[in-house]
């Protein structure tokens, strides 16, 4: 389980080149594909929901385009009102037991200004010390109406 209280940047740091190094060591097809435009990743995450890191793609992609407005925000802030009170009975219980894992089959991102998106996840935990992490890397994919939310 992860500690409780604030992170700083140097904690979120430390997360993303963790990750990347978890990038680095994936066969070169896997790693090409995560460079791709469809790929976006929102960094890190604490055990809390708290959003520490996004990439830039992430931020675009969500219309964030300054980090304050969503650094120290809960992840349900990027989740359709109608699905957050089960996303975050589903994360707890993801921080029991954080394997690698696709969420569900598809699941729907809210950007600022409301527009829904829909999107293939897969959380990825990571260790940081004694500090832990969970890294949500997504897939924009075609919306074609609506979704199973996992």
């Amino acid at each position: 389980m992860m500690s409780e209280g604030r992170y700083s940047m140097e904690d979120a740091r430390s997360a993303v080149e963790a990750l990347s190094f978890e990038f680095a060591s994936l066969p070169r097809f896997v790693a090409q594909k995560l460079v791709s435009n469809r790929i976006t990743v929102i960094s890190t995450m604490t055990e809390e929901g708290r959003i520490i890191a996004l990439s830039e793609r992430a931020k675009k992609i969500f219309k964030y385009p300054k980090e304050q407005e969503i650094l120290g925000k809960p992840v349900e802030i990027l989740i359709p009102i109608r699905f957050r009170d089960q996303h975050k009975q589903d994360r707890i219980a993801y921080n029991r037991n954080p394997t690698s894992r696709v969420m569900g089959l598809t699941v729907q991102g809210l950007c600022s200004d409301g527009e829904e998106l829909l999107f293939v996840a897969e959380l990825e935990p990571i260790q940081v010390g004694s500090r832990e992490y969970v890294a949500t890397i997504l897939m924009q994919i075609p919306y074609q109406g609506e979704t199973l939310h996992g």
